[in-house]
């Protein structure tokens, strides 16, 4: 016999690497102003400041960025989103669509440009965040979540309000 698959979609980072990289490069010029700032005051503060600044971002660029993107993912189900990520902390969550409140589209000023954006999914006392996607795909993602949330809607029971206010009307 064989088992039904479900489908899936595995939703992919939309110039992720690119946007982060440009992020990191706006950052190392104002730290190079803020070294070139402390070379007046302390040159040897300033050897260290720029080594150490020089030091993270070649981390950043060769090790980090990538290797979260690597291991990045979000799979859409038929009930529900599986995001996938981390680097030394691998972390996989599962969020069912009905435990959804409501969902925020999150765009920084270089994802403007990409058409990129970020999905945040409120849930109950915490969020969820996806990150780095197209933005029509987290247009056609909230837009699944918001017909999903409105198929599922519990229906309101006349019965249950004649219990709360009585046949008379009255408290």
């Amino acid at each position: 016999m064989k088992q039904k698959k479900t489908e899936s979609k595995k939703i992919v980072s939309a110039h992720g690497k690119r946007i982060w990289q440009i992020d990191l490069t706006f950052l190392m010029v104002f730290a190079c102003i803020l070294v070139l700032l402390l070379v007046a005051i302390d040159p040897v503060t300033a050897l260290i400041v720029g080594g150490v600044v020089l030091a993270a971002y070649l981390i950043m660029m060769i090790w980090l960025i990538p290797a979260f993107f690597r291991s990045y993912s979000c799979i859409e189900e038929k009930d529900g989103l599986t995001v996938n990520g981390g680097i030394l902390i691998y972390r996989r969550t599962r969020v069912r669509y009905s435990a959804v409140q409501y969902c925020v589209i999150s765009q920084g000023y270089v994802q403007k440009a990409f058409q990129s954006c970020s999905l945040i999914l409120m849930l109950a006392g915490s969020y969820v965040r996806i990150h780095q996607i197209a933005l029509s795909e987290a247009k056609a993602l909230k837009k699944k979540i918001d017909q999903y949330q409105e198929h599922h809607k519990p229906k309101t029971d006349d019965r249950r309000k004649e219990e709360t206010y009585g046949t008379d009307g009255q408290h």
